[in-house]
């Protein structure tokens, strides 16, 4: 935002303010007005001439008007730009590692083995020989039954896990 608004030559708060200058004028003109302030009044309060209140009114009718809502947002939008600053200014929005914290990488990278240092056992035909024996003794799936218990031993098991958790 700060960036922005150096582009567009003006403070921040200058900025967001010209964005809704216009509104807020209306606003304050419409409102004033059915307060039963008088054209000279609004005009006064808003350090206009009577013709250009008017015209603020005038030109303010094409606006939407500002709901709480609008204002919920815009105190929102204000706090965020606040938290953004507060975080750039501290230096934690991106921090910079220490040079202790660099020098322990540098530290642990230094530890590690050449890749071509590094050597994985190949198997022997002996070691490919013993894993296929192992596999043809396993059974196939089809091969495999799981005992399926009887109505008397699901039975038995609810009366003893009845007996047995007593509140």
């Amino acid at each position: 935002m700060e960036r922005f608004a150096a582009l567009a030559g003006k403070p921040v708060d200058q900025l967001i303010l010209s964005w809704i200058e216009d509104k807020v004028n209306h606003a304050m003109v419409v409102a004033m007005r059915a307060g039963g302030a008088t054209w000279e009044a609004v005009a006064s309060e808003l350090g206009t001439s009577i013709t250009q209140t008017r015209r603020i009114y005038a030109a303010g009718s094409e606006f939407q008007p500002i709901r709480k809502d609008d204002t919920k947002i815009a105190e929102k939008y204000l706090k965020l730009l606040e938290e953004i600053r507060d975080l750039t200014e501290n230096g934690d929005l991106f921090p910079i590692p220490a040079q202790e914290s660099l020098d322990m990488i540098q530290e642990y990278t230094n530890a590690l083995p050449d890749v071509d240092e590094i050597h994985f056992p190949i198997p022997t035909q002996a070691d490919l020989d013993m894993i296929e024996e192992y596999t043809q003794a396993l059974p196939d799936v089809e091969e495999i039954h799981f005992p399926v218990p009887s109505e008397e031993d699901i039975e038995a098991v609810e009366r003893y896990a009845a007996a047995t958790n007593k509140d």
